[in-house]
């Protein structure tokens, strides 16, 4: 039961989180290609291209999550891990 609830969430969030996401990039990389590549906001541009990719990669790793396996977050807080090779959470104050 707790392993289908996490698929669920899972699902739902990615979903939710990739429809604006790909709104994002896409109108991202229309900047990138209509902007000067030796200016601040092109490399503004890159900087937004870069996190949104980092967010579709957490994305995609909530999607294939199949074990939820909690670990040490902060303090008394736990969370999901996303990436077990990655090795521990660091213990970093949000």
């Amino acid at each position: 039961a707790q392993t289908e609830l996490v698929a669920q969430m899972a699902v739902t969030l990615a979903h939710e989180i990739n429809n604006p996401l790909t709104g994002i990039m896409g109108f991202t990389q229309e900047l990138l290609s209509a902007l000067d590549a030796d200016t601040r906001p092109h490399a503004l541009a890159q900087h937004v291209l870069a996190a949104a990719e980092r967010i579709h990669d957490i994305v995609k790793k909530l999607q294939e999550l199949r074990v939820a396996k909690a670990v040490p977050y902060y303090e008394d807080t736990l969370m999901l891990d996303l990436d077990p090779e990655a090795g521990p959470v660091a213990q970093e104050r949000p």
